[in-house]
């Protein structure tokens, strides 16, 4: 199928015909020679197409309303392929980000486990050593009751015997 390339300058400028294989939707690039297609020259962007009306003599020949292409991703507005080759960038970021967040959490949760079982093993000995340190106390404490109730029974002893003195002073004082 022909394809004639009108140009936008100063007024719409008819360009080459070209002959391809398909119809480009708005927002694709043509190449109008060249080896090689990535040659800047002879590439332009298709901004619309317009099909020509029936019944006039040249039928089989498509307008495509071109610019020249001077750096596609900088100039050239978006077609659908590239706003879904923007946003598939986009996820795969979002994704990388939410990948690297996804591996400092699980470096987290495994100092946090290491640090578990760190306390774990700390509370079991500190509970072994705080054990027997309550266990240290409590014969402390009993030994103390003991010991007071040894002082006290002493005590006992010497009111008992300071009685018996006060008693045996105050016969003697009567006998005098």
């Amino acid at each position: 199928m022909k394809f004639t390339l009108l140009f936008y300058t100063d007024g719409w400028e008819s360009g080459p015909t070209v002959e391809l294989s398909h119809i480009p939707a708005p927002g694709s690039i043509v190449w109008t020679g060249g080896r090689r297609r990535d040659e800047e020259d002879s590439m332009y962007y298709v901004d619309n197409v317009m099909y020509p009306e029936r019944g006039m003599d040249r039928e089989d020949t498509v307008y495509l309303y071109v610019r020249p292409y001077t750096g596609y991703t900088r100039y050239a507005p978006m077609t659908e392929a590239d706003r879904i080759v923007e946003r598939l960038t986009a996820v795969g970021e979002e994704l990388a980000r939410v990948g690297e967040k996804l591996d400092a959490l699980l470096a987290d949760s495994g100092a946090l486990r290491e640090t578990a079982a760190a306390l774990r093993d700390s509370v079991a000995a500190l509970g072994g050593e705080h054990t027997r340190s309550l266990e240290g106390l409590l014969r402390l404490g009993e030994q103390a009751l003991q010991s007071a109730d040894a002082m006290e029974d002493g005590q006992q002893l010497h009111i008992e015997k300071l009685d018996d003195i006060v008693l045996a002073l105050e016969q003697m004082k009567e006998q005098l």
